[in-house]
């Protein structure tokens, strides 16, 4: 992993997995799988898991933020 988060694949990873890959993440940890571009837009295009709900700043904090205090 680079300087800006960018992770490397070795080329023959690259070459097995092929230009489409769906990253994926398991209970193992991540896993890279070969997709096809069609797969790739519908995992894109699914809503969002919520993990509850936000703690959205008091009013007064908001001004805060925006002064930069």
């Amino acid at each position: 992993m680079d300087e800006k988060g960018r992770v490397t694949i070795p080329r023959e990873f690259r070459e097995e997995l092929g230009e489409d890959v769906l990253v994926k993440k398991t209970e193992e940890g991540i896993l890279l799988v070969p997709g096809k571009r069609k797969e790739f837009l519908t995992e894109m295009e699914e809503e969002p898991r919520r993990t509850g709900k936000p703690a959205n700043p008091s009013p007064a904090r908001m001004k805060a933020i925006w002064k930069g205090q």
